[in-house]
C-alpha cells in the first residue's frame, strides 16, 4: 500500500472505535475523531512513535505524548543519525526520546496531501557524505548529521528514487508484478514479493524466504523481527496478518483494518486508523481467527 493510499484508508475509518482482538492489546486511542494514524515505528516493547494528520504521538519514558504539529505525517523511520518522521510540504521533525524538533519545511498550506509530501526515509550518501534520504515522487532531500536538509537535483534524485523503491527483484529471474517494501532498518534492505508469491529480503544481495499463501498475492507492509523472521500485512482486509515460522507462514489474529505494522524485540506494533495495537510473543497464538 501506498502512503497515498494509506492516508485514504486511514481517513476513511477514522470513525471506527477499537474492537477487542485476542493477543493485542490497545496502546493508544486518539480522542480526535477528525485524527488519524499512517504509521507506527518502534525501538522497544515500551517505545513507539505514531504519526498522522497534524499529531505525532511519542512514547517514551511510559508516558504518551501528544504532539499537534503543522502538517501530515506519512511516514517514520529509524536511521544511523536517529528517528525520523516526515510528511507533507517537505516537512521533517527528527524525535529524541519524548521530544521533537521541526528540523524542515516548505513554505505553503501544509494539511491536505501536496505533491511535495515525503514518503520514504533511508540512509544514503550524495558526494561521498553520509546522511539520510527522505523523498517522495517530486522531492528528495538529503539530511546531514548537523540537521540541516538540503534539496537533492533531480537529475541526481530520480536514479536514486527509482533504485531504492522501484528497481529491487529485476534479477530474480520471473519475479513479475513485484512489490518492494523498504524495512525500516538502518541498513538498506527491503522485503520482495514476487508474482508468483515467492519472498526473499535483504538489499544487494537477497535471501530467500517461504513462499506467501494465496490469501496474501501483495503484501503492503511488512517488518523483520530480531530473529529475522517477517510479519506481513495482506491488501485483503481480514483481521489477520502473516507471521514467518519455521514451516513457513501462519495467519496471526489482528485488528481489523492495520495500515502498517513494525517490530521491535519480540513485539509486533499495527497502526490502525484511530488506534496504536501492541502484540508480543506468548500474547496469541499463530493461527487463523475463528
Amino acid at each position: 500500500m501506498t502512503a497515498i493510499a494509506a492516508i485514504t484508508l486511514a481517513a476513511a475509518l477514522a470513525s471506527a472505535v477499537p474492537k477487542p482482538t485476542a493477543g493485542w492489546s490497545v496502546l493508544y486511542t486518539t480522542p480526535d475523531r477528525s485524527s488519524a494514524f499512517n504509521t507506527v515505528f518502534a525501538t522497544g516493547g515500551d517505545t513507539w512513535v505514531a504519526g498522522g494528520p497534524s499529531t505525532i504521538v511519542v512514547q517514551s519514558s511510559g508516558a504518551a505524548q501528544t504532539h499537534k504539529i503543522d502538517g501530515d505525517v506519512s511516514y517514520i523511520g529509524g536511521t544511523a543519525f536517529g528517528v525520523y518522521a516526515i510528511g507533507s510540504r517537505g516537512s521533517v521533525w527528527s524525535i529524541d526520546g519524548g521530544s521533537l524538533r521541526e528540523e524542515h519545511h516548505l513554505p505553503g498550506p501544509r494539511r491536505t496531501r501536496d505533491p511535495m509530501t515525503l514518503d520514504w526515509l533511508g540512509p544514503g550518501k550524495i558526494a561521498g557524505r553520509p546522511g539520510v534520504l527522505a523523498f517522495g515522487t517530486a522531492l528528495m532531500l538529503f539530511g546531514a548529521a548537523d540537521g540541516t536538509w538540503t534539496p537533492v537535483a533531480e537529475a541526481d534524485a530520480e536514479p536514486l528514487r527509482k533504485s531504492l523503491l522501484y528497481d529491487r527483484g529485476s534479477e530474480v529471474k520471473g519475479c513479475g508484478g513485484r512489490a518492494w517494501i523498504p524495512l525500516r532498518d538502518p541498513g538498506d534492505t527491503g522485503f520482495l514479493a514476487c508474482g508468483d508469491r515467492r519472498t526473499y529480503v535483504g538489499g544487494i544481495s537477497l535471501q530467500r524466504h517461504p513462499r506467501l499463501p494465496k490469501e496474501c498475492p501483495r503484501p503492503y507492509s511488512a517488518a523483520r523481527d530480531s530473529a529475522d523472521r517477517m510479519v506481513v500485512v495482506c491488501d485483503n482486509r481480514k483481521p489477520w496478518l502473516l507471521v514467518e515460522t519455521e514451516n513457513g507462514w501462519a495467519k496471526k489474529a489482528a485488528p481489523l483494518d492495520v495500515i502498517q505494522v513494525h517490530t521491535a524485540g519480540s513485539c509486533t506494533f499495527a497502526a490502525t486508523a484511530r488506534s496504536i495495537w501492541r502484540t508480543c510473543d506468548g500474547d496469541g497464538a499463530s493461527r487463523s481467527p475463528r
